[in-house]
């Protein structure tokens, strides 16, 4: 006999059907295996996995889930031999099987009483890009009891209806799950301003630059004279830095400050390589993250006011031209991806200053550009790849509003002419560009 559950709930029940990504699903999942887990049921739990090669992602969990429950019943297409684990026994299904292609999560007692069933679908989800479900997630009586019987008949068990439910106790348990959806979506929500905050920040930097290719301008220290100051009020305005401070490489072995605004910021000093966070990322050739300084109990040379800290390196192929220094007036202000953020500032920073080396050296400064041009996209490709990256990402996350998708649309235009200017394709930069590798992110103890 094959049954399907989500063909026996989904054609009675179409108002609680919706199509889920394979991440809602997990989240979903999850919420009701730690429901069982953290108040110890003593309950029959079934499970749906599809194929059993999907089950050692969830090991630990339900090696847990066994250990709290009377028995797990884990459902899938034999096409690896499960573990053994106390308390789970896992039912094959042949590949044929309606079940074969459904996740579900089943849990029916007096005290908490729950039904995920969803059929996989066919193409690719468009948000995320990976399998799609369409799906009922219900706590309704009616349809986990319909659930409960059919699962019974696809044991061959006796199905006996639950007599007397605690409705106090399932509300409990809706509310629990209920709040910890709500703060999941609060996280998520975090992520995707810092992630755009992230995308403006370079969004506003690669216009300052685009600036300095099509207008002539006066360089300084192997930079055209507005970027600095470019730098300066991207990092404060768009980005939130309390204070940046930029040290390029001068004649005696030393960082000197070029430019430094902000609360908090040492003024103009000469760093040395090894001094604090700053003077760190340039010796170790990486971006360093400092989440609170008042910890660490020493002081950066460039920002020694600083709470919280991000020092990237200015490096090319030739050299550690410098440092960039972020300064947080908050403790934990900076996460790992803002610090790759940074780093992919400074990496267009380093080749703009290398740019501008090689045409200043070369006898034929006409000639010299177009060719040196090129060798100078190259590497502001893979920063470029990163900027793109961000903004598909805020794109699939689909929760801006009018004006961000207007603005976001904006930068989607600012980053073709970029691309023009670059060399790639207009195709590439939507469908192929991947995110490039995250340079290692340290959280030093500095004085350690």
């Amino acid at each position: 006999m094959s049954i399907s559950l989500f063909r026996a709930i989904a054609g009675q029940y179409q108002n609680l059907r919706t199509v889920n990504t394979v991440t809602m699903m997990n989240v979903i999942s999850h919420e009701i295996e730690d429901q069982v887990i953290n108040q110890q049921m003593p309950v029959d739990f079934y499970a749906g996995f599809q194929r059993f090669s999907n089950f050692p992602q969830q090991l630990r969990r339900y090696s847990r889930l066994g250990a709290a429950c009377r028995r797990v019943y884990v459902f899938g297409v034999p096409d690896v031999r499960p573990p053994v684990i106390p308390g789970i026994e896992f039912i094959e299904l042949d590949p044929t099987s309606a079940l074969a292609r459904e996740w579900f999560v089943l849990v029916d007692t007096p005290d908490f009483w729950t039904i995920l069933a969803a059929q996989e679908m066919g193409g690719r989800d468009q948000s995320m890009g990976g399998r799609r479900f369409d799906g009922v997630w219900s706590y309704d009586t009616t349809v986990v009891e319909r659930a409960s019987l059919l699962i019974s008949q696809e044991l061959a068990d006796f199905y006996e209806p639950v007599a007397t439910r605690h409705y106090d106790r399932q509300s409990a348990a809706i509310a629990t799950i209920s709040g910890n959806l709500i703060k999941s979506l609060e996280r998520s929500q975090i992520v995707n301003r810092r992630r755009w905050v992230q995308l403006c920040t370079l969004h506003t930097f690669a216009e300052a630059i685009l600036k300095g290719y099509t207008t002539p301008t006066l360089l300084v220290n192997h930079c055209p004279g507005h970027l600095f100051e470019d730098i300066m009020q991207t990092l404060r305005t768009v980005f939130g830095a309390a204070a940046v401070s930029i040290a390029l490489h001068d004649r005696n072995g030393g960082y000197a400050t070029v430019a430094v605004e902000g609360d908090g910021a040492g003024g103009h000093q000469t760093l040395y390589p090894g001094e604090g966070a700053s003077g760190q990322a340039i010796n170790q050739g990486r971006a360093i993250l400092v989440p609170d300084t008042r910890r660490q109990r020493e002081q950066d040379t460039l920002l020694p006011a600083a709470v919280s800290l991000i020092a990237a390196p200015i490096i090319g192929r030739r050299d550690k031209y410098g440092v960039i220094a972020v300064g947080g007036a908050e403790a934990n202000q900076w996460n790992e991806e803002d610090t790759r953020t940074v780093q992919t500032l400074a990496r267009m920073l380093a080749a703009v200053i290398e740019q501008n080396m090689e045409l200043n050296q070369s006898q034929t400064q006409a000639d010299a550009y177009t060719r040196n041009l090129e060798q100078a996209v190259q590497r502001l490709r893979q920063p470029v790849g990163y900027l793109l990256s961000l903004t598909q990402q805020l794109r699939d996350a689909g929760t801006l509003n009018s004006a961000q998708q207007e603005t976001l649309t904006q930068f989607e235009l600012l980053t073709g002419s970029l691309a023009r200017v670059l060399g790639v394709s207009a195709t590439a930069t939507v469908t192929t560009v991947e995110e490039p590798e995250a340079e290692p992110v340290f959280e030093r103890a500095l004085g350690e």
